[in-house]
């Protein structure tokens, strides 16, 4: 709930900022996402995993064709390791297990993009730029499944990753026209992240965020 209304708190002061100037559009984002890590060895194992993330664009234009798109995204991250492992039980059986570990990151992430429209009625668009995301909370969960029992570990980690992290974020889209002011987005963008999230401190190891989802949005013209 905590995280909640930190959101609500920067979604309306972004707002009051943006409808202060001309040449906006507001949108409402929802984005089906599907994000993974890269680093050393240790994570070689882990996979995507499909995560939602959702929030408020805003696009300035520069000219007609041009603009300047900033999102604030509630913004979950991580990725899935699923294993199989063997173990000799209480009576000297050797027996297989099977476990899988989640590595959930929560952050409040803005990327900022150059964006460029081409098209008549359906146009095309096409950004880039960079994103800056900050980490709310971190939860690594293990889940066993053996013959002699489930067993479900969880904790919190989130002092062992750094809170700012930062990477290039590129887009593509298509904008369809419902009205005068109002008109859906849909496409890709991706994530790819430039620094290492873990601190110094943790295992020596070194851990980087990636995602590519699918954008999409109603967004609200307040000119023409």
């Amino acid at each position: 709930m905590r995280h909640r209304f930190k959101f609500f708190f920067a979604f309306v002061l972004m707002s009051s900022s943006v409808l202060a100037q001309k040449k906006v559009e507001l949108g409402l984002v929802v984005r089906p996402t599907f994000t993974s890590i890269r680093g050393d060895e240790s994570l070689k194992d882990f996979s995507a995993t499909l995560k939602w993330s959702f929030g408020l664009q805003a696009n300035y234009f520069l000219t007609d064709k041009s603009s300047i798109s900033a999102s604030l995204v509630y913004d979950p991250k991580g990725a899935v390791e699923n294993t199989t492992f063997s173990y000799i039980n209480e009576v000297g059986q050797t027996q297989i297990g099977q476990s899988k570990t989640e590595s959930d990151f929560t952050y409040l992430t803005i990327p900022v993009q150059w964006k460029f429209q081409f098209g008549y009625k359906v146009k095309l668009e096409v950004g880039a730029g960079m994103y800056f995301s900050y980490l709310l909370e971190q939860r690594t969960k293990i889940n066993e499944t053996t013959p002699d029992g489930n067993y479900f570990f969880e904790a919190e980690e989130t002092n062992q990753f750094k809170k700012l992290d930062f990477g290039a974020s590129l887009s593509f889209g298509v904008l369809i026209p419902i009205s005068d002011s109002f008109y859906v987005r849909g496409g890709l963008d991706g994530n790819l992240g430039l620094i290492d999230a873990t601190e110094k401190s943790y295992l020596g190891s070194s851990l980087f965020h990636n995602s590519m989802g699918l954008n999409c949005s109603i967004n609200y013209r307040f000119w023409h």
